[in-house]
């Protein structure tokens, strides 16, 4: 991953002490493709942003070997997708973008397919040794990982899913007895107790109407 300070970015962190230190708010991920040249640094939003995430209480940490290495992590949640990743940015409270880079191109599948999963993303951000960063939790929309693992179990626990077709997957009802030896819908799943009772029934009435036809 390639990153770089952009110019606001870089004017916000000379300028921060610890008195005002430079608030990170947000990491944006995008489908676009990031062109490290002289205009790099001018750029004030990602190429072709796909979503933007809050970050949480706890997702920026220094790196363990540089101090200048501040890493800014978030969480892409399962209900987030239908797009590839290739760049990265953190804006501010201010909504400025203070940092962009870009990702490895990462697949992130749409909560509808098979391999819908959560996805963790960190930027690495060089801020300097004289900068001060801080984070800013907004308490009326503050994601963190217990709100990533909660919002996982209820979409998994839920009812609020596509309907299974012949084609397509989805959630599938299994049909009662009843329905099954009628047999009037493509839409349910049936059971071995449901199959045997359709079976059985039709056999039944294959032997009634031998029966009445003198064939018994």
């Amino acid at each position: 991953m390639s990153t770089k300070v952009t110019l606001i970015g870089q004017t916000k962190l000379a300028g921060s002490v610890a008195s005002d230190p430079l608030e990170l708010y947000e990491v944006a991920v995008g489908s676009g493709v990031v062109v490290f040249d002289e205009n790099t640094s001018a750029m004030t939003a990602l190429v072709n942003e796909e979503a933007r995430f809050v970050i949480p209480s706890g997702g920026i940490a220094t790196h363990e070997s540089n101090e200048n290495w501040i890493g800014v992590t978030v969480v892409i949640p399962l209900d987030s997708g239908g797009y590839t990743i290739r760049e990265i940015g953190v804006f501010d409270n201010d909504g400025d973008l203070i940092a962009i880079g870009s990702f490895p191109e990462t697949e992130k599948p749409a909560v509808t397919d098979p391999d819908a999963r959560e996805i963790e993303v960190t930027m690495w951000i060089n801020v300097g040794a004289d900068a001060n960063v801080s984070i800013v939790i907004d308490p009326q929309n503050q994601v963190t990982e217990k709100f990533v693992s909660d919002s996982l179990s209820a979409h998994a626990q839920g009812r609020d899913h596509p309907q299974a077709t012949e084609t397509d997957l989805g959630f599938a009802r299994l049909a009662t007895t009843e329905e099954a030896v009628a047999g009037q819908s493509n839409s349910l799943s049936v059971t071995p107790t449901g199959v045997k009772a359709s079976v059985e029934q039709n056999k039944r009435s294959n032997w009634a109407l031998n029966f009445y036809m003198g064939n018994a």
